[in-house]
């Protein structure tokens, strides 16, 4: 009896190492630093066009032939939808207040293209609301949300979300140490994923969510994530299939510890990667990758490339600084600090990746 419990013993402790080893072995990193092509974009520059009623432009998405901008001046029309062609205005809707189909503080808008839908994130109301395209073009400021999903607060703050093909809602927060979570229609927890590993300096669930911000793309297709995170030269791929994590870190990388503020904040002292945006093959991000202890932020005119592998591809230096900027085939549309000409189109072909 002793001998068949000592191999019961023997065999557990194995198999926990055999476990252990493969979890392990699920982990890469690699570290990067340099990028083989450098890109003048002012050399691509198009146009600076005027657009009508928009006065302070801090967000910009593409949709087929449609420019979706998130405006902040405006409390009666947050949203400013024009078409590429000729930049006329095509729809405007959502009105800032606290009232029946109002919103706080409408932010982070993402285009659910397989839904034909646009989201934002109500950080006040904890809540995601979607709208489709064909209601917000008919409906103008009258539109009322298709879908909404109320957020559990201690899965905030976040600035990106992805839409599952099936309308879940993916997360780079969570309350159990995930790298992300999948929530669904009743804002309920679906599944979690990947273990970050991450220390927690005894902050609570949001300031941990704050500290480790991420933007983040997803490949519906291959089952898998690439993040980037806000505040560290850091970035993760994940396998959603596999739960395979690998690692990469940039050349200023470097483990940092949260200062917190009286207010119960935390102090950001480096600033890193913007929302990351995928279009085709290539991941673009604008980059900081500066220290701002003791002075203000100043926009970053860069934007880096890389492959859905985290492979150094380009870096794209633009003329002005960047508050956001989208892409589409044959061009890339930025959002600059200067409100006289907010608007910059540049023509735009990855084959300059190859020079």
């Amino acid at each position: 009896m002793k001998s068949i419990l000592l191999k019961s013993r023997v065999f557990i402790i194995i198999a926990i190492c055999i476990l252990f080893v493969s979890c392990e072995n699920n982990r890469v990193v690699t570290n990067y630093s340099n990028f083989p092509v450098q890109v003048d974009m002012a050399k691509f520059l198009q146009s600076n066009p005027t657009l009508d009623f928009c006065y302070m432009p801090v967000e910009i998405l593409s949709f087929d032939s449609l420019l979706v901008i998130l405006e902040l001046k405006d409390v009666n029309a947050s949203f400013r939808i024009y078409r590429k062609d000729s930049y006329n205005l095509v729809s405007s809707f959502v009105k800032r207040g606290n009232g029946p189909n109002e919103y706080l503080a409408p932010a982070y808008p993402k285009m659910d293209h397989p839904h034909n839908m646009l989201w934002f994130l109500d950080l006040p109301k904890a809540t995601l609301f979607g709208f489709t395209i064909k209601d917000i073009i008919n409906s103008n400021s009258e539109v009322t949300p298709k879908k909404s999903i109320k957020i559990d607060r201690q899965l905030l703050p976040f600035w990106d979300y992805h839409v599952m093909q099936d309308t879940s809602i993916l997360l780079p927060t969570s309350v159990d140490n995930s790298i992300f979570t999948l929530i669904g229609a009743e804002g309920q927890v679906i599944k979690t994923y990947g273990r970050a590993d991450e220390k927690s300096y005894n902050l609570s669930n949001p300031q941990i969510n704050y500290f480790y911000s991420k933007t983040f793309s997803v490949s519906d297709s291959l089952g898998e994530i690439v993040c980037f995170y806000k505040y560290s030269d850091k970035q993760i791929k994940y396998s959603l299939n596999s739960n395979k994590i690998e690692l990469f870190f940039g050349k200023y990388f470097k483990e940092r510890t949260p200062i917190l503020l009286n207010t119960g904040g935390i102090d950001i002292t480096y600033l890193s990667f913007s929302r990351v945006k995928r279009y085709g093959k290539y991941l673009y991000s604008v980059y900081d990758g500066m220290e701002i202890k003791g002075k203000g932020k100043e926009r970053s005119s860069t934007v880096l490339v890389f492959d859905w592998n985290v492979k150094p591809i380009a870096v794209l230096s633009f003329p002005n600084s960047i508050i956001d900027f989208t892409i589409d085939e044959k061009k890339v549309y930025l959002l600059t600090a200067d409100l006289e000409n907010p608007l910059q189109v540049y023509s735009f072909d990855t084959s300059v990746f190859k020079e």
